[in-house]
């Protein structure tokens, strides 16, 4: 977010290689956390994601169709090799991962202020 403007969208935190889907049967398959690529800014976006479908395009396995997921790129590479081949192939400069606001999950339900001295029931349907 920009900080004069904290409804503009500044840029992205750009995630890669997650799924977490095995193969029955297939020891070479296995879960995988999408590892932290970095802050790309907003008018860059475009390049980057296409830039990230090259890379797996170039270097994703075409022979087993179970295993040319784009984690498995990551996974072998790393994602430092991942980063300098995208910004070769954007031409964009990834700057390191922003840090996010702590996402907060608020169910309401019992009793509850509302701010003006009354108070709300928040019941589950």
């Amino acid at each position: 977010m920009d900080k004069e403007d904290p409804t503009k969208v500044k840029g992205y935190n750009v995630t890669v290689g997650g799924g977490m889907g095995r193969s029955h049967n297939n020891e070479e398959t296995m879960p995988f956390t999408a590892k932290h690529l970095g802050f790309v800014e907003k008018e860059d976006i475009f390049n980057v994601v296409k830039s990230i479908m090259c890379v797996q395009r170039d270097n994703g396995r075409r022979d087993d169709r179970k295993m040319s997921r784009f984690k498995y790129v990551v996974a072998d590479k790393g994602i430092d090799w991942i980063r300098s081949e995208i910004e070769k192939y954007s031409g964009v400069k990834i700057q390191p991962w922003h840090p996010v606001k702590e996402w907060e999950f608020n169910q309401f339900m019992g009793w509850n202020d509302q701010g003006d001295g009354k108070k709300f029931l928040g019941i589950h349907v």
